[in-house]
């Protein structure tokens, strides 16, 4: 039942949005990006 609850409070908290889909996805890249960096910075073998 966790499941659903979480669902259904994740819709609520989206339909109030005014961020587009193509904003969303921009976002993601951005964040996607600087945690790259981040774990590059503090791994540095790990992307060797």
């Amino acid at each position: 039942m966790k499941n659903g609850k979480e669902l259904k409070i994740l819709k609520l908290i989206t339909a109030k949005s005014k961020l587009t889909k193509e904003d969303a996805i921009e976002i993601g890249k951005k964040i996607k990006k600087s945690m790259h960096r981040r774990y590059k910075k503090e791994y540095p073998d790990e992307f060797k």
